[in-house]
């Protein structure tokens, strides 16, 4: 563990790759790529910060999701598992033919890290993530035919591997 004066005790560093899902009330599921990196502080408590790229066919509108999410969870180390629960926030940005929109989701959300095997002072695991959100900040667009306007909820969901080293 690193600890300092000025700082909290923080157990290594994770990076994670996974592949992500997105599904709106509308019915509609995105699916992606994810990178995070997160870190546990003082043994419990789980902060960290990703990007997913999505990408769909709407009517025959192109729309491309670049989520920037950031969460903190308290995390119950039940060895060799790692389960939190938390809360995310993301800010949605979104291409929707040549058009920019922004939006902004919070929520609760769940993680779970399953070492698989060791690497030096660190691991390999596979991680499962997900959160349901209230969209704070909904987004529309117009399409040929007629507007879209996003529902007030979002969901999430990503697996994929995580790297951990201490």
């Amino acid at each position: 563990m690193l600890e300092t004066p000025f700082a909290p005790a923080i157990e290594g560093w994770s990076f994670s790759l996974a592949a992500s899902s997105a599904l709106s009330n509308a019915g509609e599921v995105q699916l992606g790529v994810a990178v995070g990196a997160s870190t546990v502080l003082r043994d419990f408590v789980l902060v960290g910060a990703g990007v997913d790229y999505q990408h769909t066919e709407l009517t025959g509108v192109s729309v491309d999701r670049i989520p920037l999410r950031a969460w903190i969870a308290l995390r119950t180390p039940i060895a060799p598992i790692s389960l939190s629960f938390g809360l995310y926030g993301a800010v949605d940005l979104k291409l929707v033919s040549r058009r920019a929109l922004i939006g902004v989701d919070l929520g609760p959300m769940v993680r779970l890290r399953l070492p698989m095997v060791a690497i030096g002072s660190g691991d390999l695991a596979l991680i499962v993530d997900g959160g349901i959100g209230v969209r704070l900040r909904r987004q529309e667009y117009l399409l040929d035919s007629g507007t879209g306007r996003e529902g007030a909820w979002a969901a999430a969901l990503r697996t994929g591997v995580d790297w951990r080293w201490r």
